[in-house]
Order: structure tokens, then sequence, then C-alpha cells
């Protein structure tokens, strides 16, 4: 490493660098260089670069004198980050001269002098070579005699010109040398523990990725609620309506400044939309669909090639993007994953893990509420009693009754909202009870088929366990049983 320093009567310093790298495989996405010193800043008329002095034998990607211009990054705490690229633009195997001109304030020392020091590597260094041009009359500081036998002090006109020169500088150890300026100007500046670090700008202010994730994020959530909505039973509450939208993307909204004032608080501002966004519920109402006005038409083939469609859209269709269980939402949450990772590798603040963790907060949309949580429709009744149907059949008609399936509408062009297998007698004798199989779901959850018995006016539910053998009793018939276990699902 080559270094030149030109000290200004003030303590401002200009320092230029230039270190030579070796890239022994691979390629190189991002360089750091730390020490540079707080409150430094880098030459805006030449920025970093690296130039490739060698090649390795099997190394055809560059030429040397291939030049490198990364994009930098200076934080407050004098840390310097260079980012290449993607792989296809960054520096491959062989050698590279680093140059790098920056100006940096120099603050007071322990021995009554100003302290110039150079940034200090993470691997040991060899021939070190610092050169320092400061005005005439300054002098080096009391120093151990180790440090005198490889320093040069030489009057040149107005400049005094110090040359240091380190056969071998150890890892982690940063050339440092300790001036002493004429005129007394080390006493007006501030010793180095005096300097408090500045600030980062992104904690200042939200970033512009942080608004990204915000927008995203209600976006997701609304295709969510969207995706997991049931047709309206009625008009909607607008009110209601307005107050969810509010709860939701108020969390959204504070996210870009919770993050930049902490992560944890952005990350709970996420979380409270995404829980918000889940567990609000979509109408003041239930959704069931009311029972009354049905009228019961017998099911056709149509009927299932629809249900069989819309089974199929749940599965591949727009609405699946956002469910893990199915195969679009299962790659949607992949190839988001990926770019997350991609994102937080390449960004500007390699500390920065705002896509990766807006990622991981957004898993709840993608596995929860999926096609597995919903309730039972008329579609899931329609494929289990047509399931039955041929087994029960030959059974109804030995005891003269018909077995017919039937689906019911609360209007003639609305989805089937009910469906059912009723065994009608073809010589009904007076007081018999209607029989019929539906699909009933209990309290908790499971389902099951259930027989629906009405006699006299009134109807009950009970479970079926062995429908073949039960519907001969039934179609005797028996007396109803009156087990409510059940409720009517479809």
């Amino acid at each position: 490493m080559r270094a030149r320093a030109e000290v200004m009567p003030s303590g401002f310093a200009r320092i230029g660098l230039e270190i030579t790298v070796e890239v022994q495989g691979g390629w190189v996405e991002r360089f750091e260089i730390a020490g540079l010193g707080q409150g430094a800043q880098l030459d805006a008329l030449k920025p970093p670069t690296w130039v490739k002095s060698s090649v390795a034998l099997d190394d055809t990607d560059a030429t040397p004198g291939t030049k490198y211009v990364p994009t930098v990054k200076l934080r407050s705490d004098g840390t310097l980050s260079l980012d290449f690229g993607a792989r296809a633009t960054a520096p491959r195997r062989g050698t590279f001269q680093s140059r790098l001109v920056y100006e940096t304030q120099l603050t007071r020392d322990g021995r009554g002098g100003l302290l110039l020091a150079l940034p200090s590597w993470p691997g040991a260094l060899e021939n070190v070579e610092l050169w320092i041009d400061a005005p005439r009359g300054t002098t080096l500081a009391r120093a151990a005699d180790a440090e005198l036998d490889n320093t040069r002090v030489l009057e040149r006109g107005a400049l005094t010109t110090v040359h240091i020169v380190k056969p071998q500088l150890p890892r982690t150890h940063a050339l440092e040398a300790h001036l002493v300026l004429p005129g007394g100007a080390a006493a007006e500046l501030p010793a180095a523990a005096e300097l408090q670090p500045v600030p980062a700008a992104p904690s200042d202010a939200p970033n512009r990725d942080a608004w990204i994730v915000a927008g995203a994020l209600l976006a997701l959530i609304a295709l969510k609620r969207r995706m997991i909505a049931a047709p309206a039973a009625g008009p909607p509450e607008h009110a209601f309506s307005a107050l969810k939208a509010l709860a939701i993307t108020a969390p959204c909204a504070a996210f870009p400044y919770a993050h930049a004032w902490s992560t944890t608080a952005g990350g709970m501002a996420l979380a409270c939309a995404i829980a918000l966004g889940l567990s609000l519920p979509l109408r003041l109402e239930g959704d069931a669909a009311p029972a009354h006005g049905l009228r019961y038409r017998r099911a056709h083939a149509l009927d299932m090639l629809r249900v069989r469609r819309a089974r199929l859209a749940a599965w591949l269709g727009p609405r699946s993007w956002l469910d893990a269980t199915t195969p679009s939402g299962l790659a949607l949450l992949g190839l988001s994953g990926a770019l997350a990772i991609l994102a937080t590798q390449h960004g500007a603040d390699a500390g920065d893990t705002l896509w990766l963790e807006a990622w991981a907060i957004a898993l709840p949309l993608f596995v929860g509420r999926t096609r597995f949580s919903r309730k039972l429709d008329a579609g899931d009744a329609l494929f289990a009693l047509a399931e039955v149907h041929s087994k029960l059949a030959p059974v109804a008609k030995a005891h003269g009754a018909r077995a017919q399936l039937e689906i019911a509408h609360a209007t003639l062009t609305g989805h089937a909202q009910r469906v059912r297998l009723r065994f009608s007698q073809l010589a009904a004798a007076a007081g018999t009870a209607e029989v019929a199989l539906v699909l009933a779901q209990d309290a908790v959850g499971g389902s099951a088929l259930a027989w629906l018995i009405t006699a006299d006016g009134r109807s009950t539910l009970r479970r079926a366990q062995q429908p073949e053998l039960e519907l001969a009793q039934l179609l005797t018939p028996p007396e109803a049983s009156r087990d409510g276990a059940f409720a009517h699902a479809a």
C-alpha cells in the first residue's frame, strides 16, 4: 500500500491511497475499507476505482488496464463500502490497483500533536509507504526508536516532507503518524475521543425502500382479504369497511418511521398490520346466506362441471397466488424469498435486512387462511353426495323409493347454496317423513354425512354412521331421531 497526505495548517488533510488487491478466486461483490476517520469525505472529482494490473492464466474476462468504478457509500464512522454490483460486472481473479482519495480533519493525540492514521486491514500488509506534505516547521511527536528507524523528515521549500516506510504491517494495525504543526494548531482541535459519531442518514428519516415495503404489504393484505371474501349477502357496511381499512393502513403507514427509529418497532408495525388483515371480520354479520326462499332442482352434469372448474380456479387461478398450499402460491413464496435475499445482499448498507425481515413477517399471508381453512360450501356437498348416490340408489329402489341429487338456489341466477340427496317414496303414505342425506359441519369444523328427516313440519339432523343400512330403516319408516349434534352446512 502506498499513501500520500497533504496536511493544511488548520489540520485538514487530503489523503490518497493506492492499494494492491489480489483476488485469488471467484469475484468481488462488496469491499469495505474501515478507518477513514469520522467526518471523512470522498473527492467528488476522483471517485474510488479498481484497475486490473495483471490476470490469472485461466482468466479471460478482463485484460490488464480494465477499470471498475463501484457504487460507494461512506458511513459516518469512517467506513467506506464499495459495491461492484452483479457478478457479470464485478472484478474477478487477478491483481488490482485500488485508488482512493478522501479528505478528513485530523484530531489531537496524546503526544501533543495531530494524529494521521491510515485505514487498517484484516490481513497483513507488506511494503507500506506513506508520504506526508505538511507546512514547513512540522515535526514528529516524540516516538519510539523503532518508529524513527523507518522515518525521514525532509525540508523542501515551504513544505516539510515526512516519509515513513513499513516493510511489514500486522493485520488490523493502522499506520500512524503524530505530527506537530507550527503555530500550535493542535491545541485548537478536538481529540479523537471527544468526537461523537454522527447518526447515519437512513436512521434520521424513512428511506424509499421502507415506503416500497409498506405499499407492497398493504397491497398483499388487500389481495388476501379479497381472496377469502365470500359473496356478500346484503349491502356493504360502508362505515365498517372504512374503519377496517383505516385500522390496516395505519400500521403500514407508520412502518417507515418506526423502522427508521428501530428495527424492532418496524417489525412490530408490520406484524400488527398482518394480524389485523387476517383477523378482522369481513362483514358485521355472518357470511351464511339466508335459508329461506330456496328453490331446489335436480342436479345436472353441468353443475358438477362448474364445481370442478371452480376447484381448478382455486388451485391455479388468480386467488391462489397468496396460498402456499397451491403451486402458484408456493412458487411466489419461494421467488419472493429469493428476491428478498438478493435485495439484502446487494443493498446499499450491508447490515440492512429490511427486505428479508419484511418477507419473513409477511409469511402468515401465504400460510394463513388457505383453501383448507375455508368453510364447507355447496361444491363440497355436491362431490360428497354424488359419491354416495350410486351406492344408495339401488337400496332406495329396493324399498320403493327414488334417490335424486338436488341443489338449491336463492335466485334463478345465483350460486348454489344447498345440496341434498333426497329419497322420495313412489307410493308415499300419509304421515311419512321426508328423508334426505346432506353434508353437515359441527361447531369445531368437522364434517360428516347426516340424515335430514322432516316430519310434521319439524326437521332434525342425525349423523349417518352406515348410510346403506340406515336408509333401509328410514324408508320403512321408524320414528325419526332428534339428535341435533350437527348444524346444516350445505
